[in-house]
């Protein structure tokens, strides 16, 4: 319980930092889940405040998963992109070093567990 309630607490507050910075013209911001846990946990989160987006779609395994050019671009293109960790999405360490991190907010959903 522990846990779950400090990766909440985590969550959120790095979510309100994510949103004094960037805004859609909507006032939403745009944020990139990779796989569904992390996706509906995101959508919880964020409510009605953001335009949450799944990168990695049924049937694909979050293990195996390698993004495209396009999948890239949609990430750089967000305000927000939230992962699983890095055991879980062996890709995303490699697409991290290539985000503009005053740009794209990046946010490990299992924070140090």
């Amino acid at each position: 319980m522990k846990k779950i309630s400090l990766l909440l607490a985590s969550l959120c507050a790095l979510f309100l930092v994510a949103c004094s910075n960037q805004k859609q013209a909507d006032g939403k911001l745009n944020i990139v889940t990779t796989f569904y846990p992390v996706y509906e946990f995101t959508k919880q989160v964020a409510g009605d405040t953001a335009n949450v987006e799944l990168l990695i779609g049924a049937g694909t395994e979050p293990h195996e998963y390698e993004p495209s050019a396009k999948a890239v671009a949609k990430i750089q293109d967000a305000d927000t992109f939230v992962y699983e960790n890095e055991n879980m999405e062996t890709w995303v360490p490699k697409l991290l070093d290539t985000l503009d991190k005053k740009k794209v907010k990046t946010i490990k959903a299992t924070g140090d567990m």
